[in-house]
């Protein structure tokens, strides 16, 4: 598990992969070895089926990890079974709750509802942070806003998020979600503002450089709008380039349409793993 460690600290990915293939020959009640695998096969190699094996290999070998069923949730909606999903943290809420561990039981709830926000369930995903949130919890608090801001109420969404910032100010998503808040408000200088500062905290900062872009296409600077474009990864922005039929060379109005294409189809998600783009960038848009 030192070398796993030490492969993954020095992002020697395919040698840490290499590795953890030794974890499927051990005996079974070693399964719980098998969740690093899963994760990495997840990170670096899109290979949802095989680690959703090495998930369901780590819960029969440790059932009270209970963190194994988020993972392998997410694992689901990469693959598009949604319903599978949450079908999954339904049965593990329910489980917490029955062996009498409620906090890890709301832990879980919060988690559902960041997956619900990633499907547009905002109602759903609201009602399900109440607990956590109330009790300011960090990330609960986060997801909190962006569920207000997602149905419409920015005064709202900005108190759950300003309370995220000062709990929570190395997470670059509340940055992100702030910045859109004050987007929606029409405070751009803000909103650029809380963009840099997530910009700078995270090595892929799509969300960061797409909010900043809309921003300061509102404020009249073309030029900012064409440099955040060109920033995004290459194989983002030529996809939403063909999904809105445009080439945006270096026009800031075809800029903007990508952008805003880019926003609408990930819904309520604002995480940059790669792992994750199976639940956003999709062929067809988002019902």
């Amino acid at each position: 598990m030192s070398d796993l460690a030490l492969l993954e600290r020095l992002e020697w990915h395919e040698e840490a992969c290499t590795l953890t293939a030794q974890f499927k020959r051990l005996p079974e009640r070693y399964g719980w070895m098998r969740y690093n695998r899963a994760t990495v096969l997840m990170n670096r190699h899109w290979a949802y089926d095989e680690a959703w094996e090495d998930i369901e290999a780590t819960r029969r070998a440790a059932p009270d990890y209970w963190q194994a069923a988020g993972t392998l949730a997410e694992c689901a909606l990469c693959q598009g079974r949604e319903a599978q999903a949450f079908a999954v943290m339904h049965d593990c809420i329910a489980q917490l709750r029955a062996a009498g561990r409620s906090d890890e039981a709301d832990i879980a709830t919060a988690w559902r509802a960041e997956l619900q926000l990633w499907v547009g369930q905002y109602a759903e995903a609201l009602a399900g942070l109440s607990t956590a949130a109330a009790a300011d919890r960090p990330y609960a608090l986060c997801w909190h806003g962006a569920a207000h801001l997602m149905l419409g109420d920015a005064e709202r969404a900005l108190a759950s998020l300003d309370k995220a910032a000062t709990l929570t100010p190395r997470d670059f998503e509340v940055w992100v979600w702030r910045g859109e808040t004050y987007e929606r408000l029409g405070k751009w200088d803000q909103a650029i503002a809380d963009f840099d500062r997530a910009a700078k905290m995270t090595g892929m900062p799509v969300w960061p450089l797409v909010g900043r872009g809309l921003a300061r296409a509102r404020t009249g600077d073309a030029a900012g709008v064409i440099a955040d474009f060109k920033a995004l990864p290459r194989r983002i922005s030529t996809f939403f380039q063909w999904k809105a039929q445009t080439h945006v060379e270096s026009d800031p109005v075809k800029a903007v349409d990508v952008l805003q294409h880019m926003r609408r189809a990930a819904r309520g998600l604002r995480r940059t793993e790669r792992y994750l783009e199976p639940v956003w960038m999709k062929r067809t848009e988002p019902r």
